[in-house]
């Protein structure tokens, strides 16, 4: 016989009396050591008293720091004792403590510890419920609590490893799995946090486009999609910073995004722009009596800061200019595909500074399409190299966002353009204007920079190897590189030896081949020549004939 059964023990620790509860079912189990209820009562009564000290948590700001030292001495007094795991009172004290995570210094080692099967299968699983309206409503289970308080951990840890990371977003990707995203965009939110921490950039980004889509007003979701592209995509961060000065909010909120964004805007040299969001931060601070960080007495000592740059309008209108950029970040899916480099392109702008792309070249279809990055003029890598491109896609755009780009050293050089031969037809005196002859429907001019180091050794009726792109905006072919291949066959061309007939007007035949006059000025009549000739669209009608190019 119990001298106090495990029903009065109980009834004593809803009284809220805890810690007497505890020391009696304690002594009680000296006398019965395989009673389940006497254990049970023991880990409610560390529930009840977890559940105190954070109740008063909750209510403190900042947080009491003496109340997190009783919350850990309390957790790790619990974890000490004979803990049944899975058990309900384990996962709900688990689920208590997990919002506090950055403060338990050994959060990781705790999760890390007891593992994943000290859950219980419906601690992975959302539940639902009516409240009293009638409405149905959800509960997150206690892996998403647990999860989010691993990334928390994470992005305050001090030398983070890459072990402890991977483990943590580990949790939270099988946390991820059961909700949608809605229900998860919090924990996308902290494993964001995570992964650009540990530099995986591509990986934020994805993460990131699920609660950009959710929180698309919000001037701190814009504000981390700034932080995460700075480093290789500074125009995307740029747009990203715009954004979030868009967002209606207050301005204290905006301090840190403001000096962040003048970080950026340095490293782009564009001083008068970083000098404004210089003075904004500034101005927040003082009108919040707040100190001025380090940082920022550093940067005002600059020679290129301006104290008297203030003016609003010009910057709502700067950050209107850019802003749009940033939303094609809202994306309905994350692809990967081969491409090839093309290049650096710049587009000239009336009354603004020319606006620097990227150009690759993927397979659509059947068809190789040119496509435009913004942000990637960092690129140091040869024309024509592999790439792997990560693509946002967005199902109400025809807008394909690039959000990273890798290069594959065992891919083939210009593998993702069209490669067919052609054949210099045409090249002016001063070899500024220079066609290449592809088919009958197919005559290209040929860029001056893709002739660099080749124009001494080309004249008319060359046999390049071109590799091309379809322009996805206008459908024109455009040629990217070329290479001399004197021996390929070309369709829609001939070569043909015979007698020239000349006419008195100065032009000839030879066979079926049209000669110009300009081929045969100083050629007689009769004159038994070699010539080179293609299939081609006579001027001004719609009819083809064969058209000499060069003679011998």
């Amino acid at each position: 016989m119990f001298k106090m059964n495990w029903q009065e023990i109980s009834q004593i620790r809803k009284n809220g009396d805890y810690l007497r509860a505890r020391d009696l079912a304690r002594v009680e189990l000296q006398n019965f050591p395989n009673s389940l209820q006497l254990k049970s009562q023991i880990e409610w009564t560390y529930y009840s008293e977890i559940k105190e000290i954070t109740t008063k948590l909750k209510q403190t700001d900042p947080v009491d720091q003496r109340l997190v030292q009783q919350l850990i001495k309390t957790y790790e007094d619990y974890i000490k004792g004979e803990t049944r795991r899975p058990e309900m009172a384990f996962s709900m004290i688990l689920q208590l403590i997990s919002p506090y995570a950055i403060h338990f210094p050994d959060f990781y080692n705790y999760v890390h510890w007891f593992g994943k099967a000290a859950l219980r299968a419906e601690d992975w699983e959302v539940t639902t419920y009516i409240d009293k309206q009638g409405k149905e409503r959800s509960n997150l289970p206690v892996a998403y609590e647990v999860s989010r308080g691993l990334c928390k951990w994470a992005k305050t840890a001090q030398d983070l490893k890459k072990e402890q990371a991977d483990f943590c977003l580990e949790w939270a990707n099988q946390a991820r799995s059961k909700l949608s995203d809605e229900d998860a965009i919090w924990l996308d939110w902290d494993a964001v946090a995570v992964l650009r921490r540990m530099g995986n950039y591509e990986n934020a980004s994805q993460v990131l486009s699920s609660v950009l889509k959710l929180k698309k007003s919000e001037f701190w979701v814009w504000a981390e999609a700034a932080r995460i592209y700075q480093f290789d995509q500074k125009d995307l961060a740029l747009a990203c910073f715009c954004k979030a000065m868009l967002c209606k909010t207050e301005e204290k909120f905006l301090v840190t995004a403001h000096l962040d964004f003048a970080k950026l805007l340095i490293s782009l040299e564009m001083f008068d722009e970083a000098s404004f969001e210089i003075n904004q931060s500034i101005k927040i601070r003082n009108e919040n009596q707040w100190k001025l960080p380090e940082e920022l007495n550093h940067l005002i000592q600059s020679n290129w800061f301006d104290p008297n740059k203030n003016d609003l309008k010009a910057a709502k209108e700067f950050y209107e200019e850019h802003a749009s950029d940033a939303l094609s970040l809202c994306f309905d899916e994350i692809r990967k595909v081969s491409a090839t480099y093309l290049g650096q392109l710049k587009i000239k702008r009336e009354g603004k500074k020319p606006k620097e792309f990227a150009k690759f070249s993927i397979k659509n279809g059947n068809k190789f399409e040119s496509l435009l990055a913004n942000g990637f003029n960092h690129l140091k890598m040869k024309k024509g190299a592999p790439v792997l491109i990560t693509l946002g896609i967005q199902e109400d755009s025809n807008q394909n966002l690039v959000v990273n780009v890798v290069e594959q050293m065992e891919g083939e050089e210009w593998g993702c353009t069209n490669q067919q031969f052609g054949v210099i037809s045409y090249i002016s005196d001063d070899y500024e204007n220079i066609k290449v002859f592809l088919n009958k429907d197919q005559e290209l001019k040929l860029d001056q920079n893709i002739l660099r180091g080749l124009k001494d050794k080309i004249s008319i009726g060359s046999k390049l190897k071109c590799f091309s792109t379809i322009n996805a905006k206008t459908q024109r072919v455009e040629i990217s590189h070329v290479e001399l291949a004197n021996s390929a066959k070309i369709s829609d061309m001939k070569e043909e030896k015979g007698e020239l007939r000349k006419n008195p007007k100065g032009f000839g035949f030879v066979n079926d081949i049209f000669i110009s006059p300009n081929l045969i000025k100083n050629t007689e009549d009769k004159t038994l020549i070699n010539v080179q000739a293609i299939f081609s669209k006579q001027r001004d009608k719609d009819t083809y004939s064969w058209k000499a190019i060069s003679i011998s």
